[in-house]
């Protein structure tokens, strides 16, 4: 029968010292952050579109469950078209200008897409161009802050 704890490992070639500073951790965790926030926005529309002053804004009171059930999946799956677009952009872009400067636009970009989505009071081409704007750069920033961590 096996012990209780897991056996220790020995690298035969262990990782510099190098690798284990406060620069490392900091990128991992905004990485990590990154990530949150990507699966935080996926979840919180979800409840966004079925709150009353939203179905008001968006004049889906008197519509039909078809209506309002077609007009939800636009939104939920424009982010996740904007991410596949994303992701076909995200490497010519980072090989072109760099990791920097893609993650700074494609930080801002994603600002932009978050702010029409935000102003949008009921504007409904509003609401679908910034979360497509939203997905397509969202995508973009976590593989850029992923790559990051190859420092």
């Amino acid at each position: 029968m096996p012990g209780r704890h897991a056996a220790t490992v020995t690298l035969v070639n262990p990782a510099p010292r190098e690798v284990y500073n406060a620069y490392v951790y900091l990128v991992a965790m905004v990485a990590a952050m990154g990530a949150f926030i990507f699966g935080y926005d996926l979840a919180f529309i979800g409840t966004t579109i079925t709150l009353k002053p939203f179905i008001k804004d968006f004049g889906l009171t008197h519509a039909s469950a078809s209506a309002k059930d077609a007009f939800s999946a636009n939104i939920v799956s424009l982010l996740q078209a904007g991410c596949f677009f994303g992701s076909l952009a995200v490497a010519p872009l980072g090989d072109r200008l760099g990791r920097k400067p893609a993650l700074m636009i494609a930080g801002l970009v994603f600002c932009a897409g978050s702010l029409m989505q935000t102003v949008s009071f009921g504007h409904v081409a509003a609401m679908y161009v910034g979360r497509a704007i939203g997905g397509l750069v969202s995508d973009s920033l976590l593989h850029n802050l992923i790559s990051s961590l190859t420092i």
